[in-house]
C-alpha cells in the first residue's frame, strides 16, 4: 500500500498496511498507520483498478480517538472520515466491483 497525506506505517511489531483481492472477489485492507492528516476527507491510500467498490462504502476502523471511520471510493480512494493520528487500524473488507 502506498500511503499518502503523511500517513506511515505505524512500526515493526505491527501488520504493515496491505490490502488483496481473494477468489471471491472480497478486497481485504489491514494494516496499522500513524502520523497523517487526519482531516475528514483525506486519502488515506489509494487502490488498484480491480480493487474498487461500485458505490462509497464505508467502514468501521480504530484509531487513537476511538471508533472511526473511512471511505472506499469507486475511484480507488480510501478517505478518513473521523479518526486521530497517532494510531489507526484500517482493517476492513468489502466485495469489489466487476
Amino acid at each position: 500500500v502506498e500511503l499518502e497525506n503523511g500517513w506511515v506505517e505505524f512500526g515493526t511489531n505491527h501488520q504493515s498496511p496491505v490490502y488483496f483481492k481473494d477468489k471471491y472477489n472480497i478486497v481485504h485492507v489491514d494494516g496499522v498507520i500513524k502520523n497523517g492528516t487526519a482531516t475528514a476527507g483525506t486519502t488515506l491510500c489509494t487502490l488498484s483498478n480491480g480493487c474498487r467498490p461500485e458505490k462509497i462504502i464505508l467502514r468501521s476502523v480504530k484509531s487513537s480517538s476511538g471508533s472511526s471511520h473511512v471511505q472506499i471510493h469507486p475511484d480507488g480512494r480510501v478517505t478518513i472520515e473521523t479518526g486521530a493520528n497517532t494510531y489507526f487500524s484500517i482493517g476492513f473488507s468489502f466485495l469489489a466491483y466487476q
